[in-house]
């Protein structure tokens, strides 16, 4: 059987779950197309001395950082999807969410997302 997930406009090509290895952990996912496109986007998690919440990229030629400072207890992330590529000529978004589970001190941080890709 087949299944092909979309939402509005856009196909969802990959979406998940992801506990990493502790609240400050990196999440990487490393994305490679049929036509030999590849590229590396990767989530980092820090804590700075304003309260906001707040996301920074850096952008080099195959991989796209993603800077998330404060994204704390309660859940912190995108309220929209973001471009991050074009891939054949279609945009390609992420949109994503993090949370920190357990006890302060013990917490793992786990990780939603959703790549879409236009049709």
């Amino acid at each position: 059987m087949q299944v092909n997930l979309s939402s509005g406009e856009c196909n969802i090509i990959s979406t998940g779950t992801a506990f990493l290895f502790g609240e400050d952990k990196d999440f990487t996912i490393e994305i490679a197309a049929d036509n030999g496109f590849q590229f590396t986007l990767k989530m980092e998690f820090k804590e700075d001395e304003q309260s906001e919440s707040r996301i920074d990229g850096d952008f080099e030629e195959d991989i796209i950082c993603l800077q998330c400072f404060n994204f704390r207890d309660n859940g912190t992330g995108m309220c929209w999807p973001v471009q991050i590529g074009v891939l054949g000529g279609k945009k390609l978004y992420l949109m994503f969410w993090s949370y920190l589970n357990g006890e302060k001190g013990k917490r793992a941080r786990s990780i939603q997302y959703t790549i879409f890709c236009e049709k």
